[in-house]
């Protein structure tokens, strides 16, 4: 599994392929009030291999029903 970055030229290539300056831009037409102001509580960032690890051990409690 490979993943590569998202870098600022990254996103400024995509923020002008749609039209807009800033990620401000493109949200500007979001009322402030339905926005969610706040940071969202996400985990920490895993390097790939506990990424790997941790989706093997998901994969490991799946159950297959053999019973028809």
């Amino acid at each position: 599994m490979s993943y590569l970055s998202l870098t600022d030229a990254d996103r400024e290539e995509m923020l002008t392929a749609i039209g807009v300056s800033s990620i401000e831009e493109l949200f500007r037409d979001i009322p402030e009030g339905v926005r969610y102001g706040r940071e969202l509580a996400i985990a920490p960032a895993l390097t790939e291999a506990e990424l790997q690890r941790h989706l093997e051990e998901l994969a490991g409690k799946n159950v297959v029903d053999e019973v028809c």
